[in-house]
């Protein structure tokens, strides 16, 4: 399914193919001031980018909704950092939970 624009009206329909059940989403036209696209890049001390990735889009991803998650991540390897883009409100969010899973295993 595209991603909806962000400050522009827009319904989503999509169709379960599980059970055909419907979902309707509506994003409504006024800007939120949280909606500021931002990209940060977080460069990790201890864990694996990639698998620290794998562990947020779990968490990031709503089996309840028709949207796809806010922010988007991508791994690079050869810096052993996250690329993370997404609404400022929601970047804060995820950055918080990066710094609590980039932590020294004993």
């Amino acid at each position: 399914m595209p991603r909806l624009p962000a400050p522009a009206l827009a319904v989503a329909l999509a169709l379960s193919t599980a059970g055909l059940q419907g979902c309707i989403a509506v994003v409504h036209d006024e800007p939120d001031p949280g909606y500021e696209t931002v990209l940060e890049v977080v460069a990790l001390q201890n864990a694996v980018a990639s698998d620290v990735v794998v562990s947020m889009t779990g968490l990031l991803q709503d089996p309840d909704s028709c949207l796809e998650p806010e922010v988007s991540l991508v791994a690079d390897q050869r810096t052993n950092s996250i690329v993370i883009r997404g609404p400022r409100k929601e970047v804060d969010r995820t950055l918080a939970t990066i710094e609590k899973l980039d932590r020294k295993v004993q």
